[in-house]
């Protein structure tokens, strides 16, 4: 199970998350890659018993507001662009999405963040740091910078089912490629709904992507 997404610690700067079609392969600037439907996993914790409490976790192919069933990106002179498609993005609750961006010189995490239905999404783009050592219930802590990014725009769209976000190519270093993966998480009363993109037989629990190929600059 992957944990990055509902256990990151943010730190700022100045202080100390269809099945057979698989990716296409990638264009000089775009590349789309689908995600099976009905792949979402549900969480629930319970405090009991002591010190660590109960995890249970489950499929729930029911579940259509987390699922996510497509990644694109766009990799223009001036301008990055992704996208994740989603079953159904209707719904209130909080939502929460990251995608996982691996360019030649570093790695990011543009993270949106809508705490309840409503709300205007929070949106940061990440520099995480290595996770910490897993504690006596397999926990762990990951610590993030803030990059600032003056132009970063997002759009959540539940008419179109998608999540957008555009941001300049300087925020993430000029790169001369990216590689991008996504996850979404939801929460529904008790329980935390969520579904990570990963080509077919792809192992999803990773601290990061798994990520899609290489889009090099258009």
């Amino acid at each position: 199970m992957r944990t990055s997404l509902t256990r990151t610690v943010i730190a700022l700067a100045a202080s100390s998350a269809v099945m057979g079609l698989g990716a296409a392969p990638a264009s000089a600037e775009n590349w789309r890659g689908s995600d099976p439907a009905g792949d979402v996993m549900t969480y629930t914790s319970s405090p009991e018993p002591p010190p660590c409490g109960t995890f249970t976790e489950g499929a729930d192919p029911a579940n259509h507001t987390a699922d996510l069933v497509s990644l694109a990106v766009r990799h223009r002179r001036d301008t990055v662009e992704l996208s994740a498609g989603f079953r159904d993005f209707t719904g209130g609750g909080q939502q929460s999405l990251e995608f996982d961006v691996k360019t030649d010189k570093h790695e990011f995490s543009i993270s949106l963040d809508r705490r309840r239905t409503g709300a205007a999404a929070r949106i940061s783009v990440l520099r995480p740091g290595e996770p910490s050592a897993p504690d006596e219930c397999g926990y762990y802590t990951v610590m993030s910078l803030v990059d600032p990014c003056r132009g970063l725009e997002a759009d959540l769209s539940p008419s179109l089912d998608v999540v957008s976000v555009v941001l300049p190519r300087g925020c993430l270093g000029d790169p001369r490629w990216i590689r991008v993966g996504v996850q979404t998480g939801r929460s529904a009363g008790e329980a935390w709904s969520t579904d990570i993109w990963a080509e077919p037989g792809v192992d999803t629990a990773v601290y990061t992507g798994p990520y899609g190929p290489r889009v090099r600059r258009g």
